[in-house]
């Protein structure tokens, strides 16, 4: 699949480009600075520019069947020059470009006490947007805000990951999805980003905004994301919900037989 990235310089970017391309998509990415990409930088399609430039944004999604942004406000607000509804503009710009473009498929990750329009946030949503809201970063929550209300009222097939804290070196393997309230309190990187690929050929998230978590034990609506698509048992294509089969990510030792994907075919037989 052609996949065009924002902030792929950055912390999820970074981890997300290189999971894309071991799984064989063809990456086309923003930089504003292509050498921070460091050795990928050879193994994609590089546009320079930033996110609120118009032109480099069309040339970014031109051709590509999705697009994923793990783009953040974290520089801006490190420079002090973090404006609410200016940063949020990049969101409309990029709208614009995939209609241009006729590409519907945007994935993104906006905060976890980011408002649904409609919706009505969980206890614990609540808590933390009180506490953040008053004290911490408001300008950053009023962003998520009006980007989640530009991509819900875009007509694109999108899907808003909303994590909570994101952290490196746990993952589980196993993430709590859910449009109610906070599962747990922290995700992994590889953890977010094998489901955020997962969502490239699932349909459960379109049109949602799933609070998203690391979970260790496997339960409930718990998704395994790097299996998702490869099961080839009785299921036609496990989608992460219970199919009946025994399978490598049940944290039991079960394995499937077969799977989709070749190079796992000796590993799991």
């Amino acid at each position: 699949m052609n996949l065009a990235i924002l902030g792929s310089t950055g912390f999820v970017g970074t981890v997300l480009i290189q999971k894309a391309l071991t799984q064989g998509h063809q990456i086309k990415t923003l930089a504003r600075s292509p050498e921070k990409l460091g050795s990928l930088k050879n193994r994609v399609e590089v546009v320079q520019g930033d996110m609120f430039d118009p032109v480099a944004l069309a040339s970014l999604v031109s051709g590509v069947d999705a697009v994923i942004s793990a783009a953040g406000p974290r520089s801006a607000r490190r420079e002090g020059k973090f404006d609410a509804e200016q940063y949020a503009g990049y969101v409309k710009l990029l709208v614009d470009a995939m209609k241009n473009a006729k590409v519907d498929r945007l994935i993104t990750i906006i905060g976890v006490v980011a408002k649904v329009p409609g919706q009505r946030l969980g206890f614990k949503q609540s808590l933390v947007r009180f506490l953040l809201g008053n004290i911490v970063m408001p300008d950053v929550i009023k962003s998520g805000d009006i980007q989640l209300k530009t991509i819900a009222e875009s007509g694109l097939n999108w899907t808003v990951l909303r994590p909570p804290l994101m952290t490196t070196g746990k993952a589980t393997g196993n993430v709590a999805a859910s449009q109610k309230d906070m599962a747990l309190s922290k995700i992994d990187v590889e953890d977010i980003t094998d489901f955020i690929l997962s969502l490239l050929i699932t349909h459960e998230w379109d049109r949602k905004a799933p609070i998203v978590s690391s979970q260790n034990r496997v339960g409930g609506r718990v998704h395994s994301p790097a299996w998702i698509g490869m099961c080839a048992g009785s299921a036609s294509r496990c989608n992460g919900t219970p199919c009946h089969q025994p399978c490598p990510s049940d944290g039991l030792g079960n394995q499937h037989p077969r799977t989709r994907n070749p190079a796992l075919r000796e590993k799991w037989k």
